[in-house]
């Protein structure tokens, strides 16, 4: 029996949200390999950031016009269990350490509503939602990590693909870009 798919209009902010090694990704002390695992839409485009010396992540800075936004993408562990995200530069820092292997988060700074949705093979959507007084410029911060409370080491990676940020109290049905935000009515 056909459905209709009932969500409200969202934009993805994120302008590459499947390119990673594009330079709106900013890799710090870390390298982006793409295209090395299938993805959840069955292509194979998944790829891994991998730190270089401790703390490597890869990072971008969004000016959000909201004062709820939520950020999600999916992750697959590599060398690492955990994808910390961070993001600064609202009322709070705020972040959520996503345990890869066993499902489960730890929210670490700040009050985020955190989410992971299994899809399957080790992948996970991984979701931070937040409220904010201000609308205003924040970066995000996606660290490889083997503990749930610390930032990562040398060798430390995971694969990451479908990165969104939107307006929103939750994170909506993915919404692929490549080169501009996108908007689904």
């Amino acid at each position: 029996c056909p459905h209709i798919l009932a969500e409200p209009q969202r934009t993805n902010l994120v302008t590459y949200s499947e390119d990673f090694s594009n330079a709106y990704w900013n890799k710090v002390v870390g390298t982006y390999t793409p295209d090395l695992i299938t993805a959840p839409d069955g292509t194979q485009s998944m790829g891994a950031f991998e730190n270089t010396t401790a703390n490597g992540r890869l990072s971008n800075t969004t000016t959000i016009t909201s004062n709820d936004a939520t950020h999600s993408g999916y992750y697959k562990a590599k060398d690492s269990d955990y994808i910390f995200i961070r993001a600064i530069g609202f009322d709070d820092t705020i972040s959520i350490h996503f345990n890869l292997v066993n499902g489960t988060f730890n929210i670490t700074e700040g009050s985020p509503v955190g989410k992971m949705e299994d899809f399957g093979n080790g992948i996970y959507r991984c979701s931070m939602s937040f409220t904010t007084t201000t609308s205003l410029t924040a970066t995000w911060y996606l660290y490889p990590t083997n503990s749930p409370t610390l930032s990562g080491q040398i060798g430390d990676s995971y694969y990451i693909w479908g990165a969104q940020l939107e307006a929103g109290s939750y994170a909506t049905s993915y919404i692929p870009t490549s080169g501009s935000t996108v908007t689904r009515n």
